[in-house]
């Protein structure tokens, strides 16, 4: 359930939001449909997402749930508490 838009990037809008099936507050990313990109974008991100939700460490974020929907991509992850890395190194806030 999306609760807040937080931003946007190139590809993706993000929002705060709480993932009904875990029971615990999230961050949703959504494609945002550039057209021009947007099956590219859409087959790498699906592949990633299938790799990256079977790492387990402490120092990586999990990912709760992706897909499709209304043929947007979507991916949800826990909220966590702290800082982004864009905000606590000034090299990566500035990386186009």
């Amino acid at each position: 359930m999306l609760e807040k838009h937080l931003g946007e990037t190139k590809y993706f809008d993000r929002f705060e939001g709480f993932d009904l099936d875990k029971g615990i507050s999230s961050v949703i990313f959504l494609g945002n449909g550039n057209l021009s990109i947007q099956s590219e974008i859409l087959e790498m991100s699906k592949e990633e997402a299938g790799i990256l939700s079977t790492l387990q460490h402490d120092n990586i974020t999990p990912i709760l749930s992706y897909g499709t929907i209304n043929g947007r991509f979507y991916l949800t992850e826990p909220t966590m508490d702290g800082c982004s890395l864009a905000e606590s190194d000034p090299v990566i806030a500035n990386a186009p």
